[in-house]
């Protein structure tokens, strides 16, 4: 019976090491469960190595067994209700969540400073005529107008910065796709110059 111990337990660990797996909970933007989708799990050349199906409260598990690192992509593909969403994810975080967008028309575009070294400008108003709806832009300089009142016609969007001449493009979204402005919008800074008036010191905008 000592003998067959070892027997016991190596069998076991093949068990259990077979059974296990990485779960992964997928949800909309609100934060519910999202059931009726396939996620793939992908390897570096972008191939699929399995699909997992849901189990319930919007989990998904993948076997480690298809797993071959510390890190695998997973793929949800686009459906009428959500955009398609790829991600890297971890065998070694404890809660795995994705978020997927609801399908509506958006554009996505960027803002940088008209100056040599073009540095993303943070935090400019953005907005369209016809009115829709405004964004700020982040650190990087990305800004992101989704909303469902657009329409396929051909839009103005307006940029505005503090210390900032005020910039403008014109786009044509697509009815429930994500448009990428492929050239970036560029500000030019308001340059200040000062002149002397009786001998005191006065700081203007450049062509006041």
């Amino acid at each position: 019976m000592i003998k067959q111990k070892p027997l016991l337990i190596f069998a076991f660990i093949l068990l259990f090491s077979g059974c296990a797996s990485v779960a992964i909970q997928v949800v909309d933007s609100e934060g519910k469960p999202i059931d009726a989708l396939e996620l793939e799990l992908l390897n570096n050349e972008g191939n699929t190595i399995a699909i997992a199906a849901p189990e319930g409260g919007g989990i998904y598990k993948i076997s480690k067994n298809d797993i071959s690192s510390d890190s695998f992509f997973v793929a949800i593909k686009s459906t009428e209700e959500y955009f398609p969403l790829e991600k890297r994810l971890s065998t070694s975080d404890k809660s795995n969540k994705l978020k997927l967008e609801d399908r509506m028309t958006a554009i996505v575009g960027y803002v940088l400073s008209d100056t040599e070294d073009t540095t993303p400008l943070g935090n400019c108003r953005v907005s369209t005529l016809p009115e829709t709806i405004e964004a700020t832009t982040d650190n990087t300089g990305k800004f992101l107008l989704k909303s469902e009142q657009f329409e396929e016609i051909q839009y103005t969007v307006f940029i505005s910065k503090t210390n900032y001449m005020e910039g403008s493009t014109t786009f044509t979204p697509h009815d429930n796709e994500v448009d990428t402005l492929y050239q970036a919008i560029f500000l030019k800074p308001i340059l200040k110059e000062k002149i002397k008036i009786d001998g005191t010191g006065i700081t203007v905008p450049f062509g006041a």
